[in-house]
């Protein structure tokens, strides 16, 4: 039977969904205005417009730029409750208040490896009128790789997004805020930090770094790089790039390579053989660490576990000798049976290895 495979990168870091928001990370686009199409849900006309960086006008850039800064230093400082409190109204829901603040803490843990300085790196403005129960789709900035598309929930209220970054050592992370003016207000709609370089790379560069290793038929390699490029250029189902869309494409393609299904079919290691049932990313605090989700022979029995865990990484490190460039660890997630239906749960248990076999059991 062929593995299934789950599509890489899901959400590596915590958002605050409600309405968020959120953009690509690559270098700021020139100043841009541009004009989309809606989709409204009851037929009705809605009117978009989105300007971008110096197309805005600098009384509202600024107002932007402000608020969105002041949101993050309140996130980076702890103060959850007073970004509970700045939430728009659209936004605010008391059934989700626990999940929102659980979202704050863990992108708070993030920014607490961040130094002071944090450097602007686009600004949209979505002017929306019409259709107030309808979702608009504007294109926002330059076409092609740094254009963003924002769904946006319509209405007669202006939407603003705002992506500030800040680096932690050789990374970097993304901090998009999603704003709506209520009155002279903008309010929060969402926040959502994201990773937007690792270990000095940015998407472009492991996308690059991936269609080499394709090139030369190292399928598995490419597709964890690509799925790297995915989570570095990724700011939320909100908001999409003609960069993440692309990168989303050619995972697609690979999933559909016989090369890739060979190399991620049944492993047989002496006597054992483990089902290899997908491919995906995990990020700690500073680290990002490949995934490989196998069915256990003997079920979940930690020593057997650990046991297993020690063939597989060494299976890992002769078939793909170029994963420990690019990652410190990899991390193997077992399951007592095959996860094959789509939203179900599943008993599973994972064990961390390090590439380097010098350095201690994770």
């Amino acid at each position: 039977m062929r593995a299934l495979f789950a599509r890489p990168i899901l959400a590596l870091f915590a958002a605050a969904a409600l309405g968020a928001c959120s953009a690509e990370s690559e270098k700021p686009a020139g100043p841009a205005t541009a004009r989309a199409a809606a989709d409204g849900q009851n037929g009705q006309g809605i009117a978009v417009a989105c300007e971008s960086d110096e197309a805005i006008d600098a009384q509202t850039r600024s107002e932007l730029e402000t608020t969105a800064r002041s949101l993050r230093a309140q996130l980076k400082s702890g103060q959850l409750d007073a970004l509970w409190n700045e939430l728009h109204p659209q936004a605010r829901r008391e059934d989700q208040r626990e999940s929102f603040m659980e979202a704050l803490k863990a992108m708070e843990r993030r920014l607490s490896t961040t130094g002071n300085e944090t450097k602007l790196e686009r600004v949209h403005r979505v002017d929306l009128s019409g259709g107030i129960n309808s979702l608009a789709r504007a294109t926002c900035g330059d076409e092609g790789d740094k254009g963003t598309t924002l769904l946006v929930n319509a209405g007669s209220e202006d939407v603003g997004v705002v992506i500030l970054l800040d680096d932690a050592g050789s990374s970097q992370f993304a901090t998009t805020v999603s704003l709506r003016r209520r009155g002279n207000k903008w309010r929060l709609l969402g926040i959502q930090v994201n990773p937007s370089e690792y270990r000095g790379g940015n998407a472009a560069t492991y996308e690059r770094m991936a269609d080499n290793f394709m090139r030369q038929q190292k399928v598995v390699t490419s597709y964890l790089l690509l799925g790297l490029a995915q989570t570095l250029s990724d700011r939320g189902a909100a908001v999409k790039s003609g960069l993440h869309d692309r990168i989303e494409q050619k995972l697609a393609a690979i999933q559909r390579d016989q090369l890739f299904a060979a190399e991620t079919g049944t492993w047989t290691i002496g006597a054992a053989r483990f089902q290899i049932q997908g491919l995906s990313l995990v990020a700690t605090q500073q680290e990002i660490s490949p995934v490989i989700k196998y069915v256990s022979p003997q079920g979940l029995v930690q020593d057997l576990l650990d046991r297993d865990a020690d063939l597989l990484v060494e299976e890992v490190r002769r078939r793909f000798p170029d994963l420990p460039k690019h990652f410190e660890t990899v991390v193997f997630e077992a399951y007592a049976d095959m996860p094959n239906q789509p939203g179900a749960s599943y008993q599973a248990y994972r064990v961390v290895r390090y590439f380097d076999p010098a350095k201690r059991r994770g």
